[in-house]
């Protein structure tokens, strides 16, 4: 294979790990930075005697302390589509990231991450032929979850997300904002000053955040939501002669 060959592949890799960043990107709640407070509520206290700091104090806490969650998201950001559908648990995560008409499967085991792109990915962003590009497209991508594709993970665990959802958020500066139904379980909104954000939290059993809305004053728009809390999972590596070590995948086409 030529040099000139081998940096297509290459730069189809960053290409896909752009797509990766981005999906990381959407997943943080804009703030001012103040670290989430150490005096937590009492779990058995009611939600409805919280303050609104207090309340996302125990969604973070519900969120780190989960088993697993299933996150969905659809958002536009700089004119650019993201779809996201990721369940994480504390044995790993698998789902997709969708952006410019490529879905990019993801499974994250431990600190190994396996990636999977379809031919046209291959062929559009890599310049490769129709054979390359199929047989690219039956493989998983194995690398670990570092440098470009760092962001992912804050996926890794439900407690790794949680961090990243509650970083950079000054939790005595929001307040309680509407309610609504999500996922047939009522909830309050808690919105960030900063730019109009609203994190939904479950009001009734578990106080679970189950939906991030980006407000007007952000950058982007629509909503991510967590729903099956504690449904069993089980995510599984893909079998050897399915995968190609990164290092390696020039040297197979």
């Amino acid at each position: 294979m030529s040099a000139d060959h081998s940096a297509r592949v290459v730069a189809a890799a960053m290409a896909m790990a752009g797509l990766i960043a981005a999906a990381g990107c959407t997943a943080t709640v804009a703030g001012t930075g103040t670290a989430l407070p150490t005096g937590a509520p009492a779990s058995n206290q009611p939600t409805s005697s919280l303050s609104a700091s207090q309340l996302a104090q125990r969604a973070h806490d519900e969120l780190a302390k989960a088993t697993s969650v299933h996150i969905s998201g659809d958002i536009t950001d700089d004119g650019v589509r993201m779809q996201l559908e990721m369940t994480t648990s504390t044995s790993g995560a698998e789902g997709t990231v969708t952006m410019m008409d490529a879905e990019i499967q993801i499974k994250l085991i431990g600190s190994a991450l396996y990636l999977k792109a379809p031919a046209s990915f291959w062929q559009q962003h890599a310049g490769m032929s129709s054979t390359q590009a199929t047989y690219l497209a039956s493989k998983w991508l194995q690398t670990t979850p570092t440098d470009d594709f760092a962001s992912l993970q804050q996926f890794a665990t439900p407690a790794e997300f949680a961090a990243q959802l509650f970083s950079d958020v000054d939790l005595s500066s929001l307040t309680t904002a509407d309610s609504r139904t999500i996922d047939s379980r009522p909830a309050v909104g808690l919105k960030d000053p900063d730019d109009d954000s609203l994190l939904y939290v479950a009001t009734t059993g578990d106080p679970d955040p189950l939906a991030l809305v980006a407000g007007s004053g952000g950058e982007s728009s629509g909503e991510m939501l967590f729903t099956d809390y504690g449904k069993s999972v089980q995510i599984t590596a893909p079998s050897p002669d399915e995968t190609l070590s990164v290092p390696n995948t020039v040297a197979h086409i």
